[in-house]
């Protein structure tokens, strides 16, 4: 009787809480998913201005940057990490500035340079915006972790996974929930994946570097700036399907394929059983056995949001120091045209128009995504351009400013100097598929 009566609550809880989160992070009203309607109403109860308020005044959210920079440092303070490698010590000092700037701009310091108003000030505006969006998904996500959907996904999807990405079925929830939520959401979900035991460095690696995008949010903005919304399902189904062909391609060459196929110490693994026959039937129960066994959903969502605070806060205080001189070299400097000179000749054989344009904004995506669209949003471009800035950041996965730092402070065991060549190669294979697509849609 007992045993019965589990199983009722637990299939109860898995259908329930499965619903709930393919509700909020898949299902779309009015053309918006709801957790973009949720982000939006914390966006306007946390300072946008409304009518009759100055428009001129900062929204209140900003001073949630100030609260994650004190937090990074004194988390950074306390477990001393930055003396744990060189790498550390680098995104301590990044922090430590970024706190800085943080301050600065909070207090109105005229800083030359620093202080124009698409530097320093409007990076805090999207780190603000960037705080409430990850707190709010990362409360709604266990809904796709832990309550036995990402298991029961994870049988069905297994054949399919396995042989094309070399990853487990469960990482199928993580690569779709990506694309909606964030990459920090991803980062998040993997590392907590990794620690758990249910994926391997060379698998956690795969799903981190090759499926953690960027959100359908940033998505959006990206078409509203480069002008391309009346498109939008076309470039959303298009960098969906370039992106995953290429982790296709990346998982089978180096370096990825030189990653052990090691679990986490002291960690017991969770192998992923073979079905056989009934896969439905079985996800169903397995589903139904994790929400079971998954603790309640107050403490589940109290504990990813504790990782989820720590996480981003050496994000986005290292953020606010790398985007923002990222941004002043840009303007000041031809660093950014001589770094996607790696990219001219790919440009070049494609005959891409405004190629000058989009030269500078791949260099400039090594920083940060966003300020490359931005910085290809001030220029007059062709259609195919346009299409084309709008569509690599998605495939490219990899840069200095948020990815980077997000991922140095999760358990995820990639080794450092891997990431700038999958960059590059990511790079160069998003430029070679976006151009084609560019040339015969919009050529």
């Amino acid at each position: 009787m007992e045993n019965l009566r589990r199983k009722t609550d637990g299939m109860v809880k898995f259908i329930i809480c499965s619903l709930v989160g393919l509700f909020v992070f898949f299902v779309p009203i009015g053309g918006r998913i709801p957790i973009d309607y949720i982000t939006s109403f914390l966006y306007n109860l946390f300072g946008l201005p409304g009518p009759g308020a100055n428009p001129d005044a900062p929204p209140l959210y900003i001073y949630l940057v100030l609260v994650m920079c004190i937090y990074a440092f004194v988390d950074m303070y306390l477990t001393k990490s930055y003396k744990r490698s060189g790498v550390d010590i680098v995104l301590s000092i990044c922090k430590a500035l970024g706190t800085i700037i943080t301050i600065l701009v909070l207090l109105r310091v005229d800083v030359p340079y620093l202080m124009a108003p698409n530097i320093a000030p409007a990076t805090l505006v999207s780190m603000g915006r960037s705080t409430i969006m990850i707190f709010c998904t990362a409360a709604f996500l266990p809904f796709l972790l832990d309550y036995g959907l990402i298991d029961s996904v994870g049988v069905l999807a297994k054949p399919f996974m396995r042989p094309v990405f070399k990853v487990p079925g469960i990482t199928a929830v993580v690569a779709a929930s990506t694309f909606l939520g964030n990459f920090s959401i991803g980062l998040i979900s993997t590392s907590r994946l990794y620690r758990a035991g249910r994926l391997t460095k060379k698998e956690s690696a795969i799903v981190a570097t090759g499926f953690s995008t960027i959100s359908i949010g940033l998505m959006l903005m990206f078409a509203q700036l480069l002008r391309i919304s009346d498109r939008f399902l076309f470039y959303f189904i298009s960098t969906a399907i370039v992106t995953y062909i290429i982790t296709a391609i990346t998982v089978r060459i180096p370096p990825i394929s030189w990653i052990k196929e090691e679990y986490c110490e002291d960690v017991p693994p969770v192998i992923e059983e073979e079905v056989k026959e009934g896969k439905l039937s079985q996800a169903v129960l397995v589903g139904a056995e994790t929400a079971a066994k998954a603790p309640s959903i107050p403490r589940t969502v109290g504990s990813i949001s504790l990782v989820t605070a720590k996480v981003l806060a050496g994000m986005i205080s290292s953020s606010m120091f790398i985007i923002v001189i990222g941004l002043l070299i840009n303007d000041h400097t031809p660093v950014f045209q001589w770094l996607g000179m790696l990219f001219y000749p790919v440009l070049r054989i494609f005959n891409m128009p405004d190629i000058d344009i989009l030269q500078r904004a791949t260099g400039l995506a090594a920083i940060d995504v966003i300020p490359a669209v931005m910085f290809g949003s001030l220029h007059d471009m062709s259609l195919a351009a346009r299409y084309v800035l709008a569509a690599f950041p998605v495939s490219l996965i990899i840069f200095i400013g948020g990815y980077f730092t997000c991922l140095i402070s999760t358990d995820i065991p990639i080794k450092i100097r891997y990431l700038p060549v999958l960059w590059v190669i990511r790079m160069l294979l998003a430029l070679i598929f976006y151009c084609a697509i560019a040339l015969v849609f919009f050529g």
